[in-house]
């Protein structure tokens, strides 16, 4: 038997589409896919080359030295739309955004999934890049990006997401991210969105890092946007960050494994950094506790001997701060566990009212350690000293 007999339906449909009409209406399906492929992709090709001039003239910004009349140059330059809703003056602040997701001609491919899907199979790629700038006397003091790039899922996180903020040294030391990796990298951070693992990087870093690293973050790479499947990861668009990322916290997890897991550069940085330094002595040692969800807890309790750093508005005599502040049951860093000892002297570092989220947030009072701490202390943080003696004897 020949194919025909087999197969008698798609013979006949062959012909069917094969005569005049049905060829033409085929043809011009194709001729529209075509088009709105190429013209998807091309635009998409025009974004990530405008984004990659924006951030290559924010490369060249210096927080503490750039002025306002340099940022408003850029922001001339970049054909970006200026947002008026700021959270200061107009003379403090500036914000521009180059976004797509809210022209109306685009909303039904944005907002309807349908429509979405088949936008973004033709190659439509929304995306949204916003940029921050925040001076004090005309001195630009810190600025923020933020790139938000479609996936192509429409479910979540359904995006890509890139944040990246620079600050003075001063600034950059009142927002720091407080983590273990900030031990490492205090000039230099590199962390993930919660919830997006894979697709959220959140950048800070001051002038202090190197500008090795700060040319990372600037250095995006969006060839991915005119690909089939699009930019799926963000270690696709910051690839040099992502392993910045890992690295640090490669160096991180070697240092704690060392005999000497927090050296001096570490306790140096703590002290600059921390808003409320404690010279401890610990009167129990309790590891019979339990967590909320049943797992053994270490906890000590802690007499204050001296206040070696307060915030200005609570610095008091050590005996009121011993008031004030409650050392019981004070949970214990897992660096800690091995060998904090009933009357051991320890240098505690908080942030605010919390402890500092850090490997080393207690160290033995050593003479090296509270050495350290004292010298990086920066000038009139430090409290009155001058009740050590009579706290002791108590």
């Amino acid at each position: 038997m020949s194919f025909k007999d087999y197969f008698p339906v798609t013979i006949w449909l062959g012909k069917r589409l094969s005569s005049g009409t049905p060829r033409w209406i085929l043809l011009s399906i194709l001729v529209l896919f075509l088009g709105l492929n190429l013209l998807f992709r091309a635009s998409a090709a025009f974004s990530g080359h405008h984004i990659g001039e924006i951030t290559r003239s924010l490369s060249l910004i210096t927080v503490g030295k750039t002025i306002d009349q340099e940022v408003l140059r850029l922001v001339s330059s970049v054909h970006s739309r200026l947002l008026s809703d700021l959270p200061c003056s107009a003379e403090e602040c500036i914000n521009f955004e180059v976004a797509d997701w809210d022209r109306p001609v685009l909303w039904l491919l944005v907002r309807n999934a349908p429509f979405h899907h088949v936008a973004y199979f033709l190659g439509y790629r929304a995306h949204q890049f916003e940029a921050f700038f925040r001076f004090q006397k005309n001195i630009l003091i810190s600025f923020s990006y933020r790139l938000i790039l479609d996936d192509g899922s429409f479910g979540y996180p359904g995006a890509v997401v890139v944040n990246v903020s620079a600050r003075t040294e001063s600034e950059n030391a009142a927002h720091q991210f407080v983590s273990t990796e900030g031990d490492e990298s205090p000039d230099y951070h590199v962390g993930a969105h919660r919830g997006y693992e894979g697709h959220g990087l959140i950048i800070s870093y001051s002038p202090a890092a190197s500008s090795e690293l700060i040319h990372h973050v600037f250095d995006l790479r969006l060839g991915c946007l005119v690909t089939f499947r699009g930019c799926q990861k963000v270690r696709q668009i910051l690839p040099d960050v992502w392993q910045d990322q890992v690295n640090i916290k490669s160096a991180k997890e070697a240092r704690l494994r060392s005999s000497e897991s927090c050296p001096p550069r570490i306790v140096r940085n703590l002290a600059n950094n921390a808003t409320h330094i404690y010279k401890l002595k610990v009167l129990e040692r309790d590891k019979s506790g339990k967590t909320d969800n049943g797992d053994s807890s270490n906890e000590a309790t802690f007499s204050l001997i001296e206040v070696l750093k307060e915030a200005v508005d609570q610095r008091s005599n050590t005996q009121e701060s011993n008031e004030m502040h409650n050392f019981q049951n004070l949970p214990i860093p897992f660096t800690a566990n091995s060998w904090l000892r009933k009357g051991q002297f320890v240098i505690l570092f908080y942030e605010n009212d919390h402890y500092w989220n850090s490997s080393c947030a207690i160290l033995l009072a050593d003479q090296g350690n509270v050495s350290t701490v004292k010298d990086a202390i920066p000038s009139g943080s430090e409290s009155l000293r001058t009740q050590q003696t009579q706290v002791e004897q108590h």
